[in-house]
């Protein structure tokens, strides 16, 4: 298993390898694909609470989406598997976290239709 992330010294500290990628930039996910060519196993994990609709939703939905495109071939001659993390958020409506609420619903429904 291989972790990834922005930030070395929480990765560093799980005892596993590791990443030092941001999700969200197109340049990393191709570095990551380069220095991980072969998965059989993706958790969609990256998070941040924030009411700002653009960085929510490039978070939760569009890295994830981009990765699981990205690895898709890898994944399926492996007999792998997609976890995308969600939130009870993405089932309910809570005040002030409505870009939150709906990237995590999203998720989803996101994780529903590549299933299909």
């Amino acid at each position: 298993m291989t972790v990834i992330g922005r930030r070395a010294k929480p990765l560093a500290s799980t005892g596993l390898p590791y990443v030092v990628a941001d999700v969200t930039s197109a340049s990393d996910r191709s570095r990551i694909m380069a220095e991980l060519p072969d998965i059989d196993l993706l958790v969609n994990n990256a998070g941040v609470t924030t009411d700002d609709w653009s960085v929510s939703s490039e978070v939760h939905v569009a890295a994830p989406k981009a990765l699981v495109e990205a690895y898709t071939t890898s994944l399926e001659s492996a007999h792998g598997c997609v976890i995308n993390i969600a939130s009870v958020a993405g089932l309910s409506a809570a005040a002030g976290a409505s870009a939150y609420a709906a990237a995590k619903a999203a998720v989803l429904h996101l994780t529903r239709v590549q299933a299909v």
